[in-house]
This record gives C-alpha cells, structure tokens and sequence, in this order.
C-alpha cells in the first residue's frame, strides 16, 4: 500500500501545499484545523492553521490575603486614572493601573463579598451598594456615606441615576436624575412583580441604551424611561420586559455587556443573545463543561488582544481540581482556547480567580488575581517562559482499522522574539491514549539547524515558499525567522519513531518564550497485520 498522503485525505484539508520546501515524498503534511484539537492550552489560533504561544505574565502587586482570598473585580475610570475594584472575602479595595499600585485611601473593610457592588458615576466618582448603605468614592474624598437608608448590594448607573438592587428584595430603588440622592426629584421605587422572574434580583448592568438585571431563571430590560405628570408632581415610569434564561444564583457578574456584545454564562455554557433570543455559543466545550464548571461560585469575564487578535476571556471556576478556575478564551471569528495557571511550572495550581480588563493608551490592560493574592498584568512578557501544550485529534489516515507506523514526524516554528527556544517537546500518540517518551526534538529527532547548545533551537531562517517569498504571519511585522525538523530532505538523516497505532496524532508541549506554531507534519506507512 502507498503511503497515505494529506491530498488524499478528506479530512486533512487545511495543509499548506507551497509551504515547507524539500520535504519527504510521501510524507503527510498538514496544518492544525482548529477543531481538530483535543486541547489547546496558551495558544492563540490566529489565521486558519496558525497558533501562536502567548505572552508571558507579569506580577504587578500583592494583596493582604488577611481579608480573604479574591472574589470579583471590576474596572473604573475616574478622570483620566483607571482603576480596578478588587472584592475579598471581607474588604474592598482599589487598584491604580496606571501607576501599577494600590491606592491609599481605597480600603473599605468589614464588607463581605457578595453583599457589596460598585459602578462608574459621571466619571468623577465610584458609587456603592451595602446592606449599611449607599456610599460613593473619589480620590480626594475617600469614602463618604450617603444614604443609610437605602440598602442593597447591586448596583448600576443608567440615564444618569443611581438604581440599587438587592438579592435578599425584589424592589428596585432608583435616585433622581443627575443627582445620588434617593428622597428628592424624582427619585423612586418600584417592585419587580412580574410572575417570569423567579427569585430575586443576582445582578445589573446596563447594554445597547437600557438597564439589564438578571434573576435565577430570566434576564429583564427596563426601558424607555420617561417622566409623566401626576398631581403636582413629575414621576419617573419606565418599561420592563423579561426574557428566559438559567443564569442561576451566585451570579453577580455572570452577565457581561460591552457595546452590542452580551455574554451570559449559565450552568448550560455560555450564551450570547440575537435580538431577543438567548443563543449558545459554547457547544464545542460541552464535553468539558458539564464534567467541570461550578456553577456556585462567581464567574468573571473580560475582553483582552493577544498578538493582534482581540478575544473574549471567561473565568470560569471548576470542579476538578476542587477549588481551581480555568480561563477559557473565543477568538473573534469563533474559536475556542484555553489558558493555564500563572504559574510556569505547572497547568493544575495557581488558577486565576478572577480577571479584569480595561483600555489605557489605546493597549488593552488584562489585569487577573490569583488565590495567593498576586496581581498579574497578562500577556505583557514575550520573553518569560510560558507553559504550553497542543494536542491534535488522533487520525486515521484513511484506514480505521489498519494500524500504522509513524516513521518520521516535524514541525515547523517561527520565533516572535527572534531568540533560541528552549524546551519543546513533541509526542506521537495513539489510540490508547498511551503517550511515547516524549522525544526532544535536538536528540531524538535531530534539527538541520542546530548550532547552539544542547536544549536550544538556533540557527535561524527565513522561511519561503516555492515562489521564494518571505512567508509572514499577522502577530507582528515580518519577515519572520522559521526552524525545520527532520523532514526537511537532505537537512537531517531519517529517523524512525517507530510508534504504531490505528489512529495516531501529536503532542506539542513546552516552557519556552513566545513562537508560532505554522504546520505538523508526519510520515505514517502502513503496516501489515495477520488475523
């Protein structure tokens, strides 16, 4: 039988045929369609087959764990300074990002988390909801009381009034317009007696020019707020309308607005919402969500750019390991990744448990929290190390029940920094979801460009296709400098991997700087079996 090759393949249809120059006849070369990975974890998919490794992290300050571990944050801008809310289990604090540190007089203590929420007010203040009251922050006054009798621990700022809502009532206060004062003008109340909302009030915020809350099972609007004359005196009315959702309880931050974007996450995965109809968008992560996600505790969701390519990050806390979070990200064009733990030294410990993000100087500012309380500025070091692993679906190569042996296998790579990538490993793997040893690529499979020391990968290339044109890929101005592996003919002697199996793939995993990810390639023979 011939060697099976990608053209041949129906479902190898992304590899690149101009490519990689003077690779073995026969060889199956393909690139890594994004739904054909298992799992990807601290990679961005940029254009059709490409990943590119994120930045690294970078730790920007250190909170009091005194008060608790970190439950929420949230972004403020007052003047030109922006700020991030951070919520423990028993304080609330406020984090300067432009200069990188905490502000001194944003401790609010004796809160509990859970019963306190803040929101932006005329860009010169922070407003507050506790059981005690409502109170405001600025940088020149602290924190200052303003209304002990108005309790609640939601809170939004929609057509320039304050509306405070609360999870232990379902009636909605809501101050006078253009003033944080609860018993003057039109200042207000109302009760949410609408029989399709079940439970209270979990959260609030505003989207596309009304108010939005959200109860266990409904999301509602409050719209078209005017003023009617009754007696002597002008009153505030407004519509409300419900739409039916399971966002559930615990949620304070479950449903996230920015401009005509409307995330929800739910025990049922994430939902975004199509006129007034909530649509799933998270089906590919079914199998992974409904064995992990922890629908108890606070979800956090935050917008971010990593090389170019802006995405939506979910902070989603898990069941396995108990306690932990994961990041889950969606690319703009709809595609799905993962990132690990700050930590560099492994994916199970140190999960981000919560994240935040803002715009300064036109950058996008990803700010996360850890449980140990550091803060961190993500993907803001390309030359820390990062952990990283990419899995490919396991192929069959046009036979499902022959077995096949990998002989050869390579990878080609560009360096972001232009600098020496040290430790990547990548692993043959089979059906029985045994791994190989993983086989370094500067001993097992030997680089016709290795002249650096052991554990590095030099001698850099520009890579071209058949048409000698620099190849460039959109995470930075090219050219770009490329490495090769053992297929490229005449570069390095053959080497057989010699790992058998009826559907095989391959494992990329490391702790190195920042790369590019462009092609795969295997060369697979198949191999006689006698029943």
């Amino acid at each position: 039988m011939p060697v099976q090759n990608s053209k041949e393949h129906p479902l190898l249809l992304n590899f690149s045929d101009s490519g990689w120059k003077g690779i073995h006849q026969g060889a199956t070369r393909f690139t890594i369609p994004e739904d054909h990975l298992w799992e990807c974890i601290n990679a961005v998919p940029l254009n059709p087959g490409e990943l590119a490794v994120i930045p690294g992290s970078t730790q920007v300050e250190q909170i009091d764990t005194t008060f608790g571990q970190i439950s929420w944050m949230k972004p403020f801008q007052i003047g030109q300074t922006l700020y991030v809310g951070v919520m423990q289990q028993t304080a609330f604090k406020l984090f300067n990002v432009n200069a990188m540190q905490w502000v001194s007089n944003g401790h609010l203590g004796s809160v509990n988390a859970g019963q306190l929420d803040a929101a932006e007010w005329r860009n010169d203040k922070i407003v507050i909801a506790t059981p005690a009251g409502v109170m405001t922050w600025d940088p020149t006054n602290g924190y200052v009381t303003v209304d002990t009798t108005i309790t609640g621990n939601r809170v939004a700022v929609w057509q320039d009034r304050v509306w405070v809502f609360d999870t232990g009532s379902r009636t909605v206060k809501f101050s006078d317009v253009g003033n944080i004062s609860f018993s003057t003008g039109t200042a207000g109340a109302f009760e949410i007696n609408d029989s399709s909302f079940l439970g209270n009030p979990q959260g609030a915020a505003t989207y596309l020019g009304s108010l939005i809350f959200w109860t266990p099972n409904a999301l509602g609007s409050i719209s078209n707020l005017r003023l009617v004359t009754v007696g002597n005196a002008q009153q505030a009315v407004f519509d409300v309308s419900s739409m039916e959702t399971e966002i559930g309880t615990n949620q304070q931050l479950g449903v996230y607005a920015a401009g005509a974007t409307l995330f929800m996450v739910s025990k049922a995965g994430i939902f975004t919402v199509q006129g007034s109809v909530p649509i799933k968008i998270s089906d590919k992560l079914d199998d992974w969500w409904f064995r992990n996600f922890d629908s108890s505790r606070i979800v956090t969701i935050a917008f971010t750019s990593v090389w170019g390519q802006f995405c939506w990050l979910f902070c989603l806390p898990i069941l396995n390991p108990s306690n932990a979070w994961r990041i889950i990200g969606l690319t703009q064009n709809g595609l799905w990744f993962s990132l690990s733990p700050l930590s560099v030294n492994t994916f199970e410990d140190n999960y981000p448990v919560a994240i935040v993000s803002l715009y300064l100087g036109g950058d996008v500012i990803t700010i996360a929290a850890d449980p140990s309380g550091r803060i961190w500025r993500l993907f803001a070091n390309t030359s820390a190390s990062v952990p990283h692993l990419f899995q490919t679906k396991l192929y069959d190569f046009g036979s499902p029940i022959v077995r096949k042996r990998v002989q050869k296998v390579g990878i080609a790579l560009g360096s972001i920094n232009n600098q020496p990538i040290t430790g990547l490993n990548v692993c043959v793997v089979d059906e029985t979801g045994s791994y190989c040893t993983p086989v370094n690529f500067l001993t097992g499979l030997q680089f016709g460009y290795d002249n650096g020391p052991t554990g590095e990968i030099t001698g850099l290339f520009t890579w071209q296709n058949s048409s000698n044109q620099n190849l460039t890929v959109g995470v930075a101005p090219g050219p770009y400098n490329w490495f090769a592996t053992s297929l490229q003919q005449g570069k390095t002697p053959p080497t057989s991997i010699t790992r058998f199996g009826r559907h095989v793939g391959l494992d990329v995993s490391g702790n190195s700087q920042p790369y590019v990810l462009l092609e795969l390639a295997m060369q697979v023979e198949p191999v006689t079996e006698w029943y």
